[in-house]
């Protein structure tokens, strides 16, 4: 009983943050998700919510490598979105040079 309360009113992020409409989440587990006895325990999670990645996830065995797997996945998604803004602004000016070309006939 001792554990499940604390399971369920404990504060378990490790880290969250939200760029635009994707929100990363990485967490404590509180259970350990490796399913075997061999190796440490995977006691952590990163999952990406929303946008063109949602349920990538990575899991981790302490706070430290899950505090760092959650800033190479939020960089990860920067990058993806800036790229993904670029492309879309250059569509954009193709759509407007084609349309200019098209008033101009």
């Amino acid at each position: 009983m001792e554990w499940t309360h604390w399971f369920h009113t404990a504060e378990r992020h490790v880290a969250d943050t939200l760029i635009g409409e994707v929100r990363i989440s990485t967490v404590f587990l509180a259970l350990d998700y490796s399913f075997s006895m061999k190796g440490p325990p995977i006691l952590f999670e990163t999952m990406i919510l929303g946008g063109e990645d949602d349920g990538f996830q990575r899991r981790y065995c302490t706070w430290q490598e899950a505090e760092q797997g959650h800033q190479e996945i939020v960089l990860f998604v920067k990058q993806f979105s800036k790229a993904e803004s670029q492309i879309n602004e250059l569509f954009k000016e193709l759509e407007i040079e084609s349309l200019l070309k098209e008033i101009k006939k």
